[in-house]
């Protein structure tokens, strides 16, 4: 029977034992402590020894650690992955020290900020453009909701880069309120070295929480070295003021009219094109339903411009080819939303070239559905373009029921016959290099198998006269289609046959073997079908189908592509894979 003076005994022991192990478990775990710092530092001394980089100087390695992160330059990467600075950081010690000390690893800032981590992103953002030093930033700035509900940052995930606004060399962004509640906060009015300027929609909430008269007032006047300006998507009830006369690259949303009221104005006026006159790129997206009978006149000259994409409404499109001069045009790009067959836009675009005096190099032509009979307004059109336009690169593209479809008409216009003169070859785009369709085709697969080889035997020809040209100093002809002595007569091309020798077709050396440098002679063809209508597919013979696409590959030589596949549109045009069939010479 124990008596309380044993049982304190025995209780005050106990708690002896326990702070004894106590101590020795401390002891333990620091022990264990040092040995995994020790440990560490060992794995570190390790990497040091076997790395080859350890070996070079700092600059070097941060010489390479740049080249790496330049290597991503697409924004859709900066969105879709780590940045490389981070996963430069995470190899070891070393290397993030050096990483965190290199500037220019940091001037590309790029920022989706989260619903759920905005205050955590606000840091690092503090970071990053501290860790830039000096240099011009490239900034990329956008958000995302946590979920289906509506949110746009607050004012403060904006305050440190407005701060830094005369360091911004481009800026692409929404254009949330927090932003510009920010930049008129820090008194952000000098853009001294801002260049680019890529704004989209606030999208996903109402200017709830900032004062409506500070919402989206965007004054971009002083920024004297801003030349392109891209506005991806309406800005409803923007105050956007730009120096547009200095700009060269210009892509947004044009309305021929504006609203009355002042916030419902969303799109860009298109008086403002009028001013200017330094463009060299210029992407149209014209907004609208239509042309109103009273519609002011807008004449645009572009002295300049060498690329014009057009996006809308056949109708406003035709109207406002019209209004252009584009005397140094030579990329054309027209994307017709819908068109009204009493719409001659085929002929506005002929005028426009005309009266411009231009020379067409690529022609890229998009079709909506369900319009169109039949390819023949396209083939009259390239026809006439053909005579006077250097094309080199033709796209055709037409959405699903468009009813347009690739003919033997186009065929034909692209055959280059033997028999044909001169006057009469400029009418097929002699010196076409690249043609991509897309859509529905009704062609004879023998006669674009003898198409592809006309063209082959053409540039065979041309680079046999080219070589003698060069050898008995003959006159070579604007085509390359034939050398003339002083009498003018050919002395070239009439003893190859319309089909052509294939061992002729694939000498691209003279005969000793010196290689040619015209490039418009060298430069192989890439021609490329992918056509949507499987019935084509299954009503031809299986034989003959089996000797197209040999025909095509045997044809496919020497950096010359010739592609036919068929595309599989699913449900609609935007859910659809290709479906390989009988692919020829395309790694895509």
């Amino acid at each position: 029977m124990y008596t309380d003076l044993d049982l304190d005994f025995e209780h005050g022991t106990i708690e002896e034992d326990i702070v004894k192990n106590q101590s020795q478990l401390a002891a333990a775990e620091e022990a264990v402590r040092r040995c995994r710092k020790r440990q560490y530092q060992l794995r570190r001394d390790l990497n040091t020894a076997r790395s080859v980089l350890s070996s070079l100087p700092k600059e070097v390695m941060s010489q390479i650690f740049l080249f790496m992160c330049s290597l991503a330059d697409s924004p859709f990467g900066l969105w879709m992955f780590k940045p490389d600075q981070f996963l430069i950081g995470s190899v070891c010690k070393e290397w993030r020290e050096i990483a965190w000390s290199t500037p220019r690893l940091w001037n590309i800032v790029y920022i989706w900020f989260r619903e759920k981590s905005w205050k955590t992103q606000i840091e690092l953002l503090e970071e990053w453009i501290e860790r830039s030093g000096n240099l011009p930033l490239d900034i990329y700035i956008h958000s995302m909701p946590k979920s289906g509900t509506p949110w746009e940052p607050p004012t403060e995930t904006f305050t440190r880069v407005t701060e830094v606004c005369a360091r911004w060399r481009s800026f692409d962004g929404s254009a949330a309120p927090g932003l510009a509640v920010a930049l008129k906060r820090t008194n952000a009015t000098r853009f001294p070295m801002l260049e680019t300027l890529t704004l989209s929609e606030s999208i996903h909430a109402p200017p709830v929480n900032n004062p409506p008269d500070t919402t989206y007032l965007w004054n971009f006047l002083p920024a004297p070295a801003l030349r392109n300006v891209s506005i991806k998507t309406p800005l409803l009830g923007a105050n956007l003021t730009i120096n547009w006369e200095s700009l060269t690259c210009l892509k947004a949303a044009f309305i021929l009219q504006q609203p009355d009221d002042p916030a419902q104005r969303k799109y860009i006026p298109f008086d403002v094109l009028s001013s200017c006159k330094q463009l060299t790129e210029l992407e149209l997206d014209l907004m609208g339903s239509g042309v109103s009978s009273t519609q002011q006149i807008h004449h645009c000259h572009f002295p300049h411009l060498k690329v014009l994409k057009i996006n809308g409404l056949a109708v406003i499109v035709d109207c406002v080819l019209g209004w252009l001069k584009t005397p140094s045009l030579n990329e054309l790009e027209i994307c017709l939303e819908s068109v009204d067959t009493t719409i001659q836009w085929e002929e506005s675009l002929i005028d426009l070239t005309e009266r411009s005096s231009c020379k067409i190099s690529s022609l890229s032509i998009k079709l909506p559905k369900n319009e169109l009979d039949s390819d023949a307004d396209i083939v009259e059109m390239l026809r006439t373009l053909s005579r006077n336009h250097p094309i080199d690169s033709l796209e055709i593209c037409s959405s699903i029921d468009c009813g347009l479809t690739l003919s033997n008409a186009m065929v034909f216009l692209l055959t280059m016959k033997r028999q044909y003169d001169d006057e009469k070859r400029k009418e097929h785009l002699p010196l076409l290099k690249n043609f991509y369709y897309n859509g529905d085709v009704s062609l004879s697969s023998w006669e674009y198998a003898r198409m592809v080889n006309s063209r082959l035997t053409y540039e065979a020809r041309k680079r046999k006269a080219h070589r003698m040209g060069r050898k008995h100093g003959m006159n070579v002809s604007v085509l390359g289609e034939s050398t003339k002595d002083e009498n003018g007569n050919n002395q070239v091309g009439d003893e190859v046959d319309e089909c052509g020798d294939k061992d002729e077709i694939d000498q691209d050396e003279g005969d000793d073997g010196e290689q040619l440098d015209n490039s418009s002679v060298s430069n192989p063809l890439t021609f490329k079908i992918h056509y949507r209508n499987r019935n084509w597919f299954q009503a031809q013979h299986p034989n003959s189908l089996q000797s197209f696409y040999s025909e095509l590959e045997r044809f496919s030589t020497r950096g010359n592509r010739f592609v036919f596949k068929y595309l599989n549109y699913y449900d609609d045009d935007e859910n659809y894979f290709y479906y390989r069939r009988y692919e020829t010479g395309d790694e895509d």
